[in-house]
């Protein structure tokens, strides 16, 4: 995945984000919905973050992060068959750090 903005790698499976950092990647659209599982918590419990998930141009979600233990968090979406953009990001105003563990996209 592609990292804009304030970003660690934290280690060989995990990208920790604050405000303003994105996560990013194309994806094909073989079907027309896929569902989309971000594995993600956050080390700063007293400050979450937030938490927004964009599948093309569409937020998907946006919710603050409360989960101190990696914890799957799952979306469905319907769309068109072709290339999408999938990016999970930090509002620029949020405190706090978002830590992604994995990010996976499945179609039926």
């Amino acid at each position: 995945m592609l990292v804009t903005g304030p970003a660690a790698k934290a280690d060989e499976q995990m990208m920790c984000l604050i405000a303003g950092a994105s996560l990013q990647a194309t994806v094909w659209a073989h079907e027309r919905s896929v569902t989309i599982v971000v594995v993600a918590f956050t080390p700063t419990p007293p400050k979450p973050p937030g938490m927004m998930v964009y599948f093309d141009s569409q937020l998907i979600a946006m919710d603050p992060m409360t989960a101190v233990q990696p914890e799957a968090f799952v979306y469905r979406v319907a769309t068109e068959h072709g290339e999408r953009v999938l990016r999970v990001m930090v509002p620029g105003i949020s405190p706090g750090v978002l830590c992604v563990r994995q990010v996976v996209v499945t179609q039926p």
